[in-house]
């Protein structure tokens, strides 16, 4: 091969992996997930926070229940995958606490089509753990 064929190969391997990194380092934003919610421990408190909205944006997640609702406003998510490929999952935590003092601590794992795990909310009434696993909207 002439040394200019060398040269266009591996510009268009750098391209691809440039765009390869673009999309691994922002996913899932971009996303939006329909969730259910189930309490470890069903109380009254608990039982009312069972269906939700989790929004990806911009680097940042928010509940949309849970804000309108607990007043928890939208936070980094930390995203870490082992791979680029979403089919994979991407874990992410997502932690706010609201005026009121009541914390909201959510770990997951998004793919392209779903999200599972498991959300801790903290108020003045104890710790309400959930688990959750939602479909992509």
């Amino acid at each position: 091969m002439k040394p200019a064929t060398h040269k266009l190969i591996l510009s268009v391997l750098v391209v691809f992996a440039n765009i390869w990194s673009i999309r691994a380092q922002s996913f899932p934003d971009g996303n939006h997930y329909a969730v259910t919610l189930i309490p470890e421990t069903p109380d009254i408190i608990s039982s009312s926070w069972t269906k939700d909205t989790f929004i990806f944006e911009s680097g940042k997640m928010h509940c949309t229940i849970m804000k309108r609702r607990e007043g928890f406003k939208a936070a980094s998510y930390n995203p870490t995958s082992n791979n680029a490929d979403e089919t994979q999952g991407t874990k992410f935590i997502y932690e706010s606490a609201n005026r009121y003092g009541s914390t909201l601590k959510i770990e997951g794992t998004a793919q392209s089509n779903s999200v599972e795990g498991t959300a801790t909310w903290t108020d003045d009434n104890g710790e309400h753990t959930y688990t959750f696993s939602g479909k992509l909207l």
